[in-house]
This record gives structure tokens, sequence and C-alpha cells, in this order.
């Protein structure tokens, strides 16, 4: 994770830890810092931050579990609203 401009960035990792990182200054955290981290998401996204792995490559960070979808609600979400007769 490299600092993209040019003034202090502040990061906070899934840990709790704070990472302040300076202009051009990069670390390497532990992907389990930074996976489904919204802000991390966020600067990556604004180009304040840049995120690669140990190879140098673009690391994903949304990588999400998503939940198997439910076999028996095959219309959808239902509204919760109530309808009302004409």
């Amino acid at each position: 994770m490299a600092n993209a401009t040019s003034r202090l960035v502040t990061v906070l990792l899934n840990s709790g830890t704070v990472v302040h990182l300076p202009p051009g200054h990069a670390i390497e955290p532990d992907p389990v810092e930074i996976e489904n981290n919204a802000k991390v998401r966020k600067l990556r996204d604004s180009l304040v931050i840049a995120v690669t792995g140990q190879d140098g490559a673009a690391v994903d960070t949304e990588a999400v579990a998503r939940p198997a979808e439910d076999p028996d609600d095959l219309d959808g979400p239902t509204s919760r609203r109530r309808q009302t007769s004409a």
C-alpha cells in the first residue's frame, strides 16, 4: 500500500491499527488488514493510495464471501410495505 499523493494519508486497518503514510511512502500490510476494508477501498478508488501485493500486482480489497442464494426466493426480495387495494 503506497501513498500516491503529496499529503499525509491516514489509514485505519482491520485490526484497529492506524497507519500514517507520508507522501511517496509505502508499506506491505498483511492482506487480512486491508481485505473488506471500506476505508482502503475508498482511498484506492479515489487514487489516494495504490494497493499492490508482494509481487507488485494490484490487490482486490473486496474479497467478500457472498452468502448462498436461497432457492425458495426465486422472485427476489419481497416488499414489506402493505399493499393497499384500490
